[in-house]
């Protein structure tokens, strides 16, 4: 197939005049626009990464070519909200005519791809498949890739043992209305991977990110892709049925599966690997034994046959763990490595992927970022942790938990690599990660309902430092230490399907939320159940993880009214010397925060361990469509409905 010659987009022009590019990237953009004589224009380029049909393909490799994101981050303001009412409904209208408008931008995007599938996930077999081809087949830019970005440090961004705090934008901001089959918003291992999918069977996607990939749970995460489900399996099949018990069991091994083959296919280099997993007593009582007994035969009922109790003969590499129960075929990761192939190749097959592009409103398929462009949609995936929607129905059936890790240095070699959970409530996690010339043992627990008083204040960290000492001895210094935040639905499961509120199958809004601290599996599952769903493809897991289903009979009512009185406390908080620490502002010790009110103001005030003293507004939206105000009538009503959806939702 014959090559179209090079061109320069707007953004490229715009860096090559304000000498934004590398010296070598420079003189080459320079020779492209002498020689085409090419003048900048007031259109942006064409979507990069979109293919002929049949072309792109590298004959060596037989796989799409991807050139580096050319990056350069400097600084500049954030991007402030949404102005008024007013001036939104002119936002909103202009989103709204985007859709009947075509571009020449979406003409170039229109392309013949087969809709075959990377992973059958009923199946769990490889297909055949379709990559897009390169840029330069499609004669695209020379400068392939995102171009260089004027930003800023990013808030939130965490010192975790994936370097987190490092994160920096390597994809434009969305600065136009624009069109799609799916957008999706977050840029997590949710959103990635979902958006990712469905781009690979065909869709056009838009994935939006308000700060940049990875910047939530995903850089916070402890890495496990596990095969054994943490509420056990069997309270699992107690729950549900063996039937649908089996199904989740078959759901945490396909995702590895699917993890794994996107690795391959992709060549995404993130340290992957197949580990055992085992599962052990808490400490020596009966009742911990017979607990992973009744797990074992769960397991063997359920189609997990290769797990078996052994005994790993107490020694230091496996923290003295004796007895315990092994599931092979788990599988560890780098997340972030693993989410930065993901974006590459999620644009490289003709998805668009825009950063620090912060959704603001969204009404119906439309949703619009704080910047003011909206991106019109047949169907709008919200795999944001917890939706930004504000829909009682959800956020009354899940609990936010925060979680700790730490990242302890341990001799190479010292430890045997694998996951490790012990029965405790709540439960130990370890893991290994290897970097440089020292391995690092990374323990995550302590968890507790998120908001807890003063007086119930421990130090997390450290009880994690005392347990993983007594078990791992050759443990040093703590390298690392964080924190995530992550949602447990009332009974068990995942929540990945149609918006409880969304009449359709197909289009509408869809939630990808409840990963129960499983995110990294979750995830990954998620994006094959609402893939399917909007592909309109047949998956056996769609109505078990379904966010409309029922909620079984039993133990899980307690727990959807306990989370129930969680949400109508979170609106009770908005009132006045409600939901505060009685405490003054100056009494706030090192290293802790409290709410404290401040006449009429509710102020979220937290001490770093320097001394310095942070305050901030403690009443936060995420967006335009779920900023809570505290005014008298809504307040009542918000409250009622609360009350309402908690008692009659099934």
């Amino acid at each position: 197939m014959q090559t179209q010659r090079p061109r320069l987009g707007e953004e490229e022009m715009r860096a090559l005049e304000e000498g934004r590019l590398p010296e070598e990237l420079a003189a080459v953009a320079e020779s492209v626009r002498a020689s085409e004589g090419q003048q900048p224009a007031d259109v942006p380029p064409p979507i990069k990464g979109v293919a002929e049909a049949g072309g792109g393909m590298s004959k060596e490799e037989g796989r799409p070519q991807r050139a580096e994101p050319v990056v350069k981050v400097v600084s500049e303001q954030a991007p402030t909200g949404g102005g008024g009412e007013e001036e939104e409904e002119e936002q909103q209208e202009t989103g709204s005519s985007a859709e009947e408008e075509v571009s020449e931008e979406e003409e170039v995007w229109e392309r013949e791809t087969s809709p075959t599938p990377i992973l059958d996930a009923a199946a769990g077999r490889p297909s055949a498949l379709t990559p897009a081809s390169a840029a330069a087949e499609a004669g695209g830019s020379v400068l392939s890739g995102p171009v260089p970005l004027v930003g800023e440090s990013l808030p939130g961004l965490r010192h975790t043992v994936w370097d987190q705090q490092n994160l920096v934008v390597r994809y434009p901001p969305l600065k136009e209305n624009v069109t799609a089959d799916v957008c999706v918003v977050g840029a997590g291992i949710n959103g990635l991977s979902v958006a990712y999918y469905l781009q690979r069977y065909g869709k056009k996607v838009v994935l939006l990110e308000s700060r940049v990939r990875g910047a939530g749970q995903t850089g916070r995460t402890t890495a496990h892709l596990m095969v054994w489900n943490d509420d056990y399996y069997s309270v699992l099949a107690r729950t549900f049925g063996r039937s649908k018990a089996m199904m989740v069991a078959d759901s945490h091994v396909k995702a590895i599966d699917f993890v794994e083959r996107v690795i391959d296919e992709e060549r995404i280099k993130c340290d992957f690997r197949r580990v055992d997993g085992f599962l052990f007593p808490a400490d020596d009582k009966v009742s911990s034994m017979q607990k992973l007994r009744k797990e074992y035969e769960a397991c063997q009922a359920l189609g997990l046959k290769n797990t078996e109790i052994v005994d790993l003969g107490q020694q230091p590499e496996v923290g003295q763990i004796g007895t315990c129960l092994k599931f092979p075929g788990c599988a560890d990761f780098h997340p972030l490595r693993y989410l930065d192939g993901l974006a590459e190749a999620f644009v490289a097959h003709g998805g668009r992927l825009y950063e620090k592009s912060r959704v603001w409103k969204q009404k119906g398929n439309a949703v619009t970022t704080s910047d003011g462009f909206t991106v019109a949609a047949k169907a709008v995936v919200l795999a944001t942790n917890s939706p930004i929607n504000h829909n009682v129905a959800i956020h009354a059936r899940q609990t936010a938990y925060r979680t700790y890790a730490i990242g302890l240095e341990v001799p190479k070699g010292s430890v045997r690599r694998a996951q490790f959970w012990d029965t405790a409530q709540p439960y130990h996690y370890v893991r290994l990660q290897t970097k440089g010339d020292t391995d690092v043992l990374i323990v995550g627990g302590e968890d507790h309902s998120t908001g807890i008083k003063p007086k119930q204040m421990k130090d997390a960290w450290v009880d994690l430092e005392i347990w993983a000492r007594k078990r791992w001895v050759v443990a040093g210094d703590v390298l690392y230490k964080w924190t995530g935040q992550v949602y447990e639905p009332a009974d068990y499961l995942g929540l990945y399907g149609p918006d409880p509120l969304n009449p359709f199958s197909t289009e509408g809004t869809f939630i990808s939320t409840g990963n129960s601290g499983q995110g990294m599996t979750g995830g990954t599952i998620s994006a094959m159940v609402i893939g399917d769903r909007i592909l309109g493809r047949v998956n056996p897991w769609v109505e078990l993880y379904n966010p409309k289903r029922a909620i079984p009979v039993g133990k899980p009512w307690a727990s959807v009214g306990e989370e129930a009185k969680h949400t109508v406390d979170g609106y009770l908080d908005l009132v006045p010397m409600m939901g505060t620490d009685f405490m003054s502002i100056e009494d706030v010790p090192r290293g802790c925060g409290a709410v404290i009110q401040d006449h009429l103001m509710k102020v979220a005030a937290y001490r770093d361990d320097k001394g310095m003293l942070h305050r901030f507004s403690a009443v936060v939206g995420l967006s335009q469509s779920v900023t809570v105000r505290a005014r008298g009538v809504e307040l009542c009503v918000q409250l009622l409905l609360a009350c309402y959806e908690a008692m009659t939702w099934c």
